[in-house]
């Protein structure tokens, strides 16, 4: 197991955590951990994610929590190549602008990946979220795709893109369940397979 934590209680001035990671020769660590703690941010909180990715059997857990964001969450997720199981969770308490989530999975050689969850709980929110799941040249085998968002109170326009590219040519399952107690606005809800 290899785990990268970021921790931090008030984010003032610095707006953007990028965690690159290349596992491109890594044969011992099976599991691997990614987790940023956030409890106040002032700006646009921006967390980039870059994996590189060589194993079928690595498992990618990516956890981002956040207690208060004044302007918003920009949160992007790339993975290159394989992955058997990606797993992206994403906790904010208050979030008073936008949330932008996005996952791209984008190897062309990445043919075995097994599993995709996305969960999102959101408290409060009032800007503009877009939640974008796009796949691309993955999966030759079984797809399973789970897109699961909680959200409190919304108050602006939610937008939630499934796309998935040369996809699942054997078994394939998507599952999108968006619950949302509060909403004032008509949510977009779109799921492309091509």
């Amino acid at each position: 197991m290899m785990m990268v934590s970021v921790d931090v209680e008030k984010l003032r001035e610095v707006s953007i955590l990028m965690v690159s990671v290349d596992v491109e020769k890594l044969r011992e660590v099976s599991i691997l951990m990614v987790s940023v703690d956030v409890e106040t941010s002032r700006k646009v909180l921006t967390l980039i994610v870059n994996l590189e990715v060589s194993r079928e059997s690595l498992m990618v857990m990516i956890s981002v929590n956040v207690k208060m964001s004044r302007e918003g969450l920009n949160l992007d997720v790339e993975i290159s190549r394989e992955a058997s199981m990606m797993m992206l969770s994403v906790n904010v308490k208050t979030l008073r602008e936008a949330l932008m989530v996005m996952v791209n999975m984008d190897g062309e050689t990445s043919g075995k990946c097994s599993m995709v969850m996305v969960n999102i709980d959101v408290g409060v929110s009032r800007g503009i979220s877009i939640v974008m799941v796009i796949l691309g040249w993955v999966l030759r085998e079984t797809l399973m795709v789970m897109v699961n968002i909680n959200v409190e109170v919304y108050i602006g326009v939610l937008i939630v893109m499934i796309i998935l590219h040369w996809a699942s040519r054997e078994t394939s399952m998507t599952i999108l369940n968006t619950n949302v107690e509060v909403l004032r606005d008509v949510p977009i809800v779109m799921v492309n397979m091509n």
